[in-house]
């Protein structure tokens, strides 16, 4: 009997099979396959692009035009004076001037408003939105002006440097034209006045002088009164006209019978007053940036030009 020969079994590799470069290569190319694909899945269901806030429109150009008008206004430009009109639109290097008992207001897009009282003459420098300037001649000017940090106002009161600006403010101005004094006062936030090298700040109830050539004075409060003193002419007059003189405000804006009359840097002043046969009545009226006006009306000043006055030689013996 054959006796069976065992057959050896081969004992298991422990070594894991390798794996070929391109099996590595295409499992590797499906993960990142996967990958992306789940990348942008997330990104449309889980993301949405963050919105980019728009650029806020330009702001308009800034405006200056004749709100309203009392009495005799007029405008300068194209090298004439003409009437003006409400409503009307003004430029750089135009003009504007009140006559005798007529005021005019000016008003920016902004809202801002610059009031000019009788015989008053300006002219617009510049309108832009970071600075809008205006050059005061002669008379008073009361401005209010919105507040805006990114803008500054300017009034210029002579043309060597000398003027007032704010960002927002209310003030009024009193000049004398080339060579006369001015006077700022502020009645609502503050106003820088520079002239000559220096700089003061007015706040509300503040004035500040500015004499010609001189720099400002220190701010001190408004005065409650106006200095106004008036000599009037005392006895019959024999000629049409008359002296009147006296003493006010160097800075002040000074009229006799309705005309500016010049004032010294001394205050004192001097006119020659056309009368007309019989009773007269003169006034004079000061006025101050920001303070009370002060008025003054003469007694009855009596001209006779018809009594033939003749000379009688004495006859002596």
């Amino acid at each position: 009997m054959a006796v069976p020969v065992p057959v050896p079994v081969p004992e298991p590799d422990p070594t894991p099979p390798r794996r070929t470069h391109a099996g590595v290569f295409l499992v590797g190319s499906a993960l990142v396959v996967v990958a992306l694909a789940f990348g942008v899945l997330y990104f449309a269901l889980f993301t949405r692009p963050e919105a980019r806030p728009e650029a806020p429109p330009p702001p308009p150009p800034l405006s200056l035009t004749i709100a309203t008008l009392e009495g005799p206004v007029e405008v300068f430009r194209a090298g004439a004076w003409a009437p003006a009109a409400a409503g009307s639109r003004l430029a750089a290097s135009d003009r504007v001037r009140t006559g005798a008992g007529a005021r005019a207001t000016l008003r920016l897009s902004d809202g801002s408003t610059v009031s000019l009282e009788p015989m008053t003459e300006t002219q617009v420098q510049a309108l832009d939105r970071a600075l809008s300037r205006i050059r005061l001649g002669a008379g008073l000017v009361q401005a209010d002006i919105a507040d805006d940090p990114g803008r500054l106002f300017q009034v210029d009161l002579d043309d060597d440097g000398a003027a007032a600006r704010t960002h927002g403010a209310a003030f009024a101005i009193t000049s004398n034209g080339a060579g006369g004094a001015a006077a700022v006062s502020a009645s609502r936030g503050q106003v820088t006045v520079a002239a000559r090298g220096r700089e003061v700040v007015i706040r509300s109830g503040e004035i500040t002088r500015v004499a010609p050539g001189a720099a400002p004075t220190a701010p001190e409060p408004l005065p409650a009164a106006l200095l106004l003193k008036v000599a009037w002419p005392q006895r019959p007059l024999h000629a049409p006209s008359a002296v009147v003189e006296g003493e006010t405000e160097p800075a002040a804006r000074l009229e006799v019978q309705g005309r500016p009359t010049p004032v010294g840097a001394d205050g004192r002043y001097r006119v020659v007053v056309a009368l007309r046969e019989g009773e007269n009545r003169v006034t004079v009226r000061a006025r101050l940036a920001g303070a009370p006006t002060r008025e003054e009306r003469s007694p009855p000043i009596t001209v006779d030009t018809r009594t033939d006055f003749k000379v009688q030689i004495p006859r002596w013996k």
